[in-house]
């Protein structure tokens, strides 16, 4: 038996209203659209007979059914009135909206309850401006020609990190893109700590600064999660998306704001700037 047929049984025997919608021509249905198992299409054959000994409309064209089940529909519900038909907010008693108001309190107190507070799991992490050291190889002309490389380390704040990556996080990004704008901003600020002093005698001009292998990525990561900065991204994805993904929590958001949001400058401190001299300062 069909599920078609089981659903058509067991309405009928819970004496639930039914409308029946019959092909009026099956000898005119392509072959392709039938069954040619010839038990099936004997089942087939009994059920349409059991279906029409009741009041049924037929049809012959898939356009045609809309109409007729639209007609049906407005028909049964005058015929047979039920709370089925009414919707389901418009069904609810005020005991029922007390009840799930009620629930939904009872709901949101027990998720707080075992959600922990956003921060940091452990009081005596480093963060803020305690400093991370990295390593990184400089690669310059020397001023007989050579290419050349030296070798250098250099710190940086958990701050600036996460100033670095923040605004990547404001919406969910992958680990890669995570990875990638960090190796960046680390080889600026190494860039940035450079001096005449700093670098060998025979400089004579840079050609790129590369980072040691030094997982400090691995560790920022781990660092700003412990932190409670950042979190696993949450948005549903396809199977086949293997990809990990990362995102700012609130506190991470609030974090950011603070840091990076533009605050009102002292109007005691302004002075006319000549219009032609604006561009060269």
């Amino acid at each position: 038996m069909s599920y078609t047929e089981m659903e058509f049984d067991y309405a009928v025997k819970q004496g639930k209203p039914v409308m029946s919608f019959v092909h009026g021509a099956p000898d005119s249905i392509p072959v392709g659209n039938t069954d040619k198992d010839s038990k099936k299409a004997a089942k087939l054959e009994a059920f349409r007979d059991k279906v029409q000994k009741r009041m049924v409309k037929p049809w012959t064209a898939a356009d045609q059914l809309p109409g007729y089940v639209a007609q049906a529909l407005m028909k049964t519900r005058k015929s047979h009135p039920a709370v089925g038909w009414v919707r389901g907010d418009l069904a609810m008693t005020p005991e029922t909206r007390a009840e799930m108001a009620e629930l939904r309190a009872r709901i949101a107190e027990l998720e707080a309850a075992q959600t922990p507070a956003i921060g940091p799991i452990y009081a005596d992490l480093a963060g803020g401006e305690d400093r991370v050291e990295y390593e990184f190889r400089l690669r310059y002309r020397s001023t007989e020609g050579n290419h050349q490389a030296t070798e250098y380390a250099a710190t940086v704040t958990w701050d600036q990190i996460f100033t670095a990556l923040g605004p990547k996080l404001l919406h969910e990004t992958t680990e890669g893109d995570m990875n990638s704008t960090l190796r960046v901003a680390l080889v600026k600020f190494a860039e940035n700590k450079l001096t005449p002093e700093s670098v060998p005698d025979d400089f004579e001009s840079l050609q790129h600064i590369e980072l040691n292998n030094t997982g400090l990525t691995d560790k920022a990561r781990i660092q700003l999660m412990a932190l409670g900065l950042i979190e696993r991204g949450t948005q549903k994805r396809t199977i086949s998306d293997k990809g990990r993904y990362w995102k700012l929590t609130q506190l991470g958001e609030d974090r950011l704001m603070q840091m990076k949001a533009v605050r009102k400058q002292d109007k005691t401190s302004d002075f006319p700037v000549p219009r032609e001299k604006a561009r060269i300062l």
